[in-house]
């Protein structure tokens, strides 16, 4: 008996883990948005939901957002898997939601113009709920954070050419 309750924790971890994984992607080489400045530095964002303290921009610098609060994870054509290279942006997220309780998280799924309408709405949402879960798995509460999509409707790159698409297949991530 518990040699099967030890197998069914070590499959479980597994499965757990393999959400988290990651495959290389269609467009590995894509980069990342939102990662750089929006011009003048801004000295602090954003306060909390309850009027916590704001956030330095340093610190946000340092955990992979830009000035405004604001990071993109991008995905493979028609993927829901997260890169590795987005693991430390994932860590240092889950760790600002954990170090503030008012902290919050709005994660936007986006797809690119290709597929119905409704197609796209539920490939976004799956994207926000992927990272959501791995902030979960990280230990980021569930309670600071909202996984909303956006569908098509909010292209980085208008153009109907592969690096357009590849722009536009993203999760963004606003801290507040």
């Amino acid at each position: 008996m518990k040699t099967t309750a030890l197998r069914l924790a070590l499959l479980s971890s597994s499965v757990l883990l393999a959400a988290c994984s990651s495959v290389p992607l269609d467009d590995a080489d894509s980069g990342r948005a939102g990662a750089g400045g929006s011009g003048a530095v801004t000295e602090v964002i954003a306060q909390g939901r309850s009027g916590e303290s704001a956030l330095p921009v340093e610190r946000l610098r340092a955990a992979g957002f830009n000035d405004a609060g604001q990071a993109s994870i991008f995905f493979g054509f028609d993927g829901t898997t997260i890169a590795p290279e987005y693991q430390p942006l994932l860590q240092k997220t889950a760790e600002l939601l954990r170090s503030g309780s008012n902290r919050f998280l709005i994660i936007e799924g986006n797809t690119d113009e290709r597929g119905t309408a409704e197609y796209n709405i539920a490939l976004g949402q799956r994207r926000s709920e992927t990272v959501k879960q791995a902030l979960k798995v990280l230990g980021a509460p569930e309670s600071q954070m909202e996984a909303n999509t956006n569908g098509e409707e909010k292209p980085l790159a208008p153009g109907r050419d592969e690096a357009s698409y590849q722009k536009n297949r993203r999760a963004d991530l606003f801290i507040q």
